[in-house]
């Protein structure tokens, strides 16, 4: 689900926004172009063409590639599952996989109509070369896989005997191989229409003088049809294959089903009434799948008709002297949005109307949001975890802080006492003998007569000359041994 919004946000971003890589026609940098057909135009035309533009390819087709990217990925993901085995799901694999190839390929062709300059002489041979025959090709693969599967439905119902022989994973690949290949085929010959050119050099348009001193690549028509005319019979018959002629099988095979429904569905009413006690299926349950069934069908037919022939048309008529007439140009629109469409519907048609999707369509919607809440749970647990840790580990060094800070305290204070020893030893041995005298007591001073005098302590016992350098020495010796301590001490602090 984050994949499929992400991938919508960079569509619309990318397509309506007014800041791509090269403004507008009307505010481009290097100049506007018009068509050598457009000379008797006036501005109040080229608005309107301009606005018709804006409108189809940067409001309505946004909005319909990323509902049919939505639909697609949807489809990739849950037909992965192992129960989606055999012939249609394979159709229906091939079919979402061919959708969403063109509707990503489509962005560029949405670019390219926008803004037919680009500053970039690759980009401007994609436009030349591939892009016409990469993006029909791809979209005539999925309208003939369609046609597979309106196939494949037909024999089942009607020809159920024959249908075993046909109904297996080797033809399956055959005929989304012969797709591929038929519509890549057909529509080769499109890419020798155009070739890049520099914007002043192409005889189709027109630009400004500001064009003369510029880098800017254009995908300039080399054929014209209304010139080489086998390019318009091939053109005809292009479309008769890709498009017409499949409309007129979907159209036969499945109004043929409707005819056998509707028949069978008589012939299980004229057996209700002969055989009433043997019918346990209830006649209002028949009639409401049959009528669901016929529905469908219908759907399926106006949907294709409609998407499909406008851009038939379209493609086998176009030409570039009527690009900048305005109802040409509506019409161009509407048939490639139809077509955009019809790419889009086809998970809504095809897909999202069967069975067994529909009912394992809710079990994997469920599944992503079990998994998700899943990993938002597991990523708040490595959060909590990571904060936890990180917490305990400032503990440990604040505490290790302090006991380092209490420790040097320490050994400082006892630097301190060591060098006050040591100078009240040196002082001692530099004077001797004034420390072996004995100290003289001080005169009584006069006392009343009543009060007795205290008693004078005894002087205290001075040390010999021998015990004060022994004393003195092993100080200085536990002083150097201190320091050396302290500074090995300091060293790791």
């Amino acid at each position: 689900i984050i994949i499929i919004i992400i991938i919508i946000i960079i569509i619309i971003i990318i397509i309506i926004t007014d800041e791509l890589t090269l403004p507008r026609i009307s505010r481009d940098p290097f100049g506007s172009f018009k068509s050598v057909y457009s000379t008797n135009s006036t501005n109040f035309e080229e608005d309107d063409l301009e606005l018709t533009r804006r409108i189809a390819y940067q409001i309505i087709a946004p909005i319909i590639v990323s509902f049919g990217l939505m639909g697609n990925i949807l489809t990739l993901l849950i037909l992965r599952n192992p129960m989606f085995k055999g012939v249609m799901f394979n159709f229906f694999y091939a079919l979402a996989f061919f959708d969403l190839l063109s509707l990503l390929f489509s962005i560029s062709a949405l670019m390219h109509l926008l803004h037919p300059v680009t500053q970039s002489h690759a980009v401007a041979v994609w436009y030349s070369y591939l892009e016409v025959m990469f993006i029909n090709g791809l979209m005539g693969t999925s309208v003939l896989i369609v046609v597979c599967i309106t196939f494949d439905r037909y024999m089942s119902a009607c020809h159920p005997f024959t249908f075993k022989t046909l109904h297996t994973d080797k033809y399956c690949k055959l005929g989304i191989t012969f797709s591929f290949i038929l519509a890549f085929l057909v529509w080769l010959p499109t890419s020798f229409l155009k070739t890049p050119t520099h914007v002043t050099e192409c005889g189709n348009f027109y630009f400004r003088d500001d064009y003369e001193n510029s880098t800017a690549w254009v995908a300039c028509l080399v054929l014209d049809p209304h010139v080489h005319q086998w390019y318009n019979v091939y053109a005809w018959i292009r479309e008769i294959i890709i498009s017409f002629l499949p409309i007129v099988i979907v159209l036969i095979l499945n109004c043929l089903l409707v005819k056998y429904f509707v028949e069978k569905h008589k012939h299980h009413f004229y057996d209700s009434q002969n055989h009433s006690t043997n019918d346990n299926t209830p006649k209002s349950v028949r009639e409401t799948a049959d009528k669901n069934l016929k529905s469908l069908l219908k759907a399926i037919i106006i949907a294709f008709l409609i998407t499909i022939l406008p851009a038939g048309v379209f493609n086998a008529a176009f030409s570039e002297k009527v690009t900048t007439n305005l109802k040409y140009e509506i019409f161009r629109a509407t048939a490639n949005n139809l077509e955009l469409l019809n790419h889009a519907l086809n998970f809504y048609l095809y897909i999202l109307l069967s069975k067994p999707i529909r009912a394992a369509l809710p079990s994997f919607i469920s599944e992503i949001k079990s998994k998700m809440k899943g990993k938002l749970n597991l990523s708040e647990r490595l959060k909590n975890i990571k904060s936890n840790t990180i917490r305990q580990e400032m503990e440990n060094n604040t505490v290790r802080e302090r006991e380092l800070r209490d420790e040097l305290s320490l050994k400082r204070e006892q630097i301190k006492s060591l060098s006050y020893q040591t100078q009240v030893s040196e002082i001692s041995n530099e004077n001797p003998s004034k420390d072996c005298e004995m100290p003289e007591v001080p005169d009584t001073p006069e006392v009343p007569d009543t009060p007795e005098p205290p008693d004078v302590p005894e002087p205290p016992k001075v040390p010999e000359i021998a015990e004060i350098n022994a004393t003195s020495l092993e100080h200085r010796n536990t002083i150097q041994n201190t320091k050396d301590i302290s500074h090995i001490n300091d060293n790791k602090t």
